[in-house]
């Protein structure tokens, strides 16, 4: 509402983190997350694969595939998000 900074809503909510270590130098790490107040639902699955080159490269895939019902749609589209993100990354001690 206009003037206020916070917003209540009731209902029920679960989380799941998990982290997996696939091998030597690969890891995933994954957050689910549900939530509903009974007339419209979220669901977003965060998904991290952590990937060691070597001493000092790696590199990181981000998948996160998201619901959200609430959200205004245009119409022809879904209520289905995606984004993902490539990351590579220099490491250097001091």
């Amino acid at each position: 509402n206009e003037g206020h900074n916070a917003k209540w809503e009731r209902g029920s909510n679960i989380t799941v983190n998990y982290t997996w270590n696939l091998m030597k130098n690969v890891s995933w790490r994954s957050r689910f997350y549900y939530f509903t107040d009974y007339s419209k639902s979220q669901i977003e699955w965060e998904n991290t694969i952590n990937l060691s080159i070597n001493k000092y490269l790696s590199t990181k895939l981000f998948f996160y595939p998201r619901f959200d019902d609430a959200r205004q749609r245009k119409e022809g589209e879904s209520y289905f998000q995606f984004k993902e993100l490539l990351s590579l990354g220099l490491n250097m001690n001091f």
